[in-house]
């Protein structure tokens, strides 16, 4: 379609036409698709004409002039979305981004483009993500039901746990929910609609097959004509299920309102009752915030002309309209009664690189592989006892596992030391190199005493730029392997007298694993390094980790049985 300008999305690598629709209502076309990572420009090429754009995900940008809506006003100058160069470094995170173009008549025409990520597949990322998010609260869950011992009683969810979730969920989602609800008062849906009646045949008139077909049904008026008038039409089925879902969002905000009015009675009895009362305030204010957005709605003239909206919801959840959709799912989230919790906020962050949510997605399973195995969670990250919601994970997080006499320690993210003073069960290792802070570290303890560690290492790039192409990993992985020391090591345990003329001999570190999310020759990444104890293993969503899983235990298995 004709539109003020051209744009294209160029990388480093080529540059690409963005293709513009009249709607957002596209079943398919060709998508321009982009690696992640890769140098992003967004380049206007009218002819000197300032045009109006906005994309999604991208609310202000430096050096760019926005309009009171939030508009983009360009020319012929480059934005740049992603570049080290011009020092704006936050990756764009892999998925679709639509981008609205405004003509000089107002018109709002639509395009996207996508982010693949890099080293994986969209379908192993996108699993990937899912898997965290799955994975992380039904773990934190099954440990609240195990310490309860009512895995199967709703009840042990108490009413103010589910409270506090959904004002959580409101409270995140409010911007959002602001910013698509004034979108759609400014452009609702809607469809061309005709209204026919007689009129006489020397006025314009308009013909269709309604008119050739009264015609032919009423002879007799010679001089009238059946013609129609064309009207914008809002009573439409998405308009209706969206008022549905609006009401029902009120009823819900009036259920919060009320709850929260008896929860402040009852904390107002309570000593030290500060942070509660907060609490409360704060979410009576974002309840009056979403009643006011949706008072605009109401508000709106062409509401007015939809019918009734009482019949709940059937066709809104298909609709490609990525404003209604988003309204249906806000919908189920605050409606839904299910035992949960909330992830932290700071969760949403990490999806920004894929780097780090491959980090985070590696710890989680290694956890999941050592709980399969027997092993019980005691302590850390989602297995202590928060009761609303799921905390961030945070650089040196310790998970602890218990089996018997043996305990696990797996850490993430944490420095080691380079001194040996005050090591202990929870630290005991140092290093003497630069490279001290390994992704995953797993120090294993059998009655108390220190026994030996495995380290990982998690790598969002092919094996090509790990070893061959990059010699500060290999020199990494080494000081991982040969540099972490203790003088813990078997310590008052049962074998200290006879492990001690092979003090010199054994490191504390039986191997070192390498986990990277594409294999392209696992024959020869298996021999590299075999002797060094360095292991290079294939990581990702879609690959069978069952052995990996054996192999793990069977080398933790190794170092206990020492007698």
């Amino acid at each position: 379609m004709v539109t003020p300008c051209k744009l294209f999305l160029k990388s480093d690598r080529y540059e690409k036409e963005l293709i513009f629709f009249g709607n957002d209502n596209i079943e398919s076309f060709k998508l321009c698709e982009i690696p992640e990572f890769s140098e992003l420009i967004e380049l206007s090429v009218s002819a000197g004409a300032e045009v109006l754009i906005k994309i999604e995900g991208f609310d202000f940008m430096d050096n760019v002039e926005i309009d009171d809506d939030g508009w983009w006003k360009i020319g012929k100058e480059q934005i740049y979305l992603y570049s080290f160069k011009h020092k704006i470094t936050e990756p764009l995170i892999p998925g679709y981004y639509q981008v609205l173009l405004k003509d000089a008549k107002n018109n709002v025409h639509y395009s996207w483009f996508k982010i693949n990520p890099k080293n994986m597949s969209v379908s192993e990322w996108e699993l990937m993500k899912s898997e965290i998010e799955k994975e992380v609260v039904g773990l934190s869950l099954d440990m609240k039901f195990r310490n309860t011992g009512n895995k199967h009683d709703k009840s042990s969810v108490t009413s103010d746990n589910i409270i506090f979730n959904k004002i959580t969920v409101l409270n995140a989602e409010l911007p959002k929910f602001t910013n698509i609800l004034n979108q759609i008062i400014l452009n609702p849906k809607s469809e061309i609609g005709k209204n026919y009646f007689w009129q006489e045949k020397g006025k314009r008139f308009n013909i269709d097959q309604q008119t050739i077909k009264h015609l032919s049904r009423f002879p007799e008026k010679t001089n009238l004509i059946y013609t129609s008038k064309r009207f914008i039409n809002y009573d439409i089925n998405s308009n209706r299920e969206l008022m549905f879902i609006i009401t029902q969002v009120e009823l819900f905000l009036k259920q919060i309102k009320r709850t929260l009015d008896i929860f402040f009675e009852s904390v107002m009895l309570e000593k030290n009752n500060f942070k509660r009362l907060k609490f409360i305030d704060n979410s009576l204010k974002v309840v009056e915030k979403y009643n006011f957005i949706i008072k605009e709605v109401h508000a709106q003239p062409w509401v007015s002309e939809i019918s009734k909206y009482n019949n709940g919801i059937k066709n809104i959840s298909g609709v490609r309209d990525i404003k209604y959709n988003y309204m249906y799912k806000f919908y189920l989230k605050v409606t839904s009664n299910k035992p949960n919790k909330q992830l932290d906020s700071n969760y949403q962050l990490y999806w920004k690189s894929s780097a780090l949510l491959y980090e985070i997605w590696g710890y989680l399973k290694i956890l999941i592989m050592i709980k399969e195995s027997g092993y019980v969670p005691v302590s850390g990250w989602i297995f202590d006892d928060s009761k609303y919601e799921i905390p961030f994970i945070v650089d040196g997080t310790i998970v602890v596992f218990e089996k018997d006499n043996v305990r696990l320690n797996v850490v993430y993210n944490k420095k080691i030391p380079r001194d040996n003073d005050g090591l202990d069960l929870y630290n005991p290792v140092y290093i003497k190199a630069t490279n001290n802070k390994p992704d995953i570290r797993i120090d294993i303890f059998k009655d108390n005493s220190y026994f030996g560690s495995i380290v990982m290492d998690t790598k969002y790039r092919s094996f090509t730029s790990l070893w061959q192409n990059d010699e500060r990993v290999p020199t990494q992985l080494r000081n991982y392997k040969d540099s972490i020391k203790s003088k813990i090591l078997f310590k008052n345990s049962s074998i200290e007298q006879l492990m001690r003329p092979f003090a010199g001999n054994i490191t504390p570190v039986l191997e070192v694993w390498v986990l990277f999310p594409r294999s392209g020759n696992v024959k020869l990444e298996n021999k590299i390094q075999i002797d060094e104890k360095i292991s290079f293993k294939e990581f990702s969503p879609t690959k069978d980790l069952s052995s990996m899983k054996k192999e793990l235990i069977e080398l933790i298995n190794s170092r206990i049985n020492i007698s």
